[in-house]
């Protein structure tokens, strides 16, 4: 059976912003992430790990094997670049509209997008983390542009989750 996650399916390149072409992340092909406990079928060397709401999300080496049960969250990996850290896609989508604009006035638009909203920061009502209507990962990576043609939007931006990392600190 194949993992629920089709992460092969996500976008090859996904643009952060509004303007198409601007800020660009590219999927890696030589890895993958898994949410949740790492099964017994999957072997290979970690590149890391980090935490999302409780669950622990793995960054593994290779291509996961065809193996896996369905019911294994298998997640893309996106980076700036080859020698850049790896960034896991979690399916939510940063929406930000102009000032004084309302993300739940806007909620026609969104849903006509393949979107529904999550949540709204209730510090700023323009803004609104969303999630693809349909669940899916890649639908939400594919959906970006739909979102930033919407009239009112400022700012799009998928949710990307990093290992976290400390900076060395020098003794003088």
């Amino acid at each position: 059976m194949a993992p629920k996650t089709d992460w092969q399916d996500c976008p090859a390149r996904i643009a952060i912003g509004v303007a198409v072409g601007g800020h660009a992340w590219h999927k890696r092909t030589d890895c993958y992430a898994i949410r949740g406990a790492v099964p017994d079928a999957v072997r290979g060397a970690s590149s890391g790990s980090l935490v999302d709401g409780g669950v622990t999300i793995s960054i593994l080496n290779g291509s996961p094997p065809a193996e896996l049960d369905e019911a294994i969250d298998v997640l893309p990996v996106y980076s700036k670049s080859t020698t850049s850290a790896p960034a896991v896609a979690s399916g939510r989508v940063y929406l930000r509209l102009d000032e004084g604009a309302r993300a739940t006035e806007s909620r026609t638009g969104i849903e006509d997008a393949g979107f529904v909203i999550e949540s709204v920061p209730g510090y700023a009502p323009h803004t609104a983390w969303l999630v693809a209507a349909s669940g899916r990962i890649c639908d939400a990576l594919a959906g970006l542009e739909r979102l930033a043609a919407l009239p009112g939007v400022a700012h799009v931006e998928p949710q990307l989750l990093m290992v976290r990392s400390f900076r060395e600190q020098r003794e003088d």
